[in-house]
């Protein structure tokens, strides 16, 4: 996507949430990202400590939140 393209579909699904481009990949590559989607759950103090590759769905995400953190 463009940059453009992502922030009018981010509008248009009403995300009111953080969201940035990475056109480099260089995050992605710091995060260890090879698959999209990929979700990747980040503790408080900054450390990775969960990661889903492929689509999420309600309980899985549950389940990958209480693996996470413990929850």
């Amino acid at each position: 996507d463009t940059s453009s393209a992502a922030r009018a579909f981010l509008a248009q699904v009403h995300v009111t949430y953080p969201a940035v481009s990475d056109a480099s990949g260089t995050v992605a590559t710091k995060y260890g990202l090879f698959g999209l989607p990929t979700t990747v759950f980040i503790s408080s103090s900054g450390k990775i400590v969960g990661r889903h590759i492929g689509e999420l769905h309600a309980g899985t995400l549950r389940a990958d939140l209480r693996e996470a953190f413990g929850a």
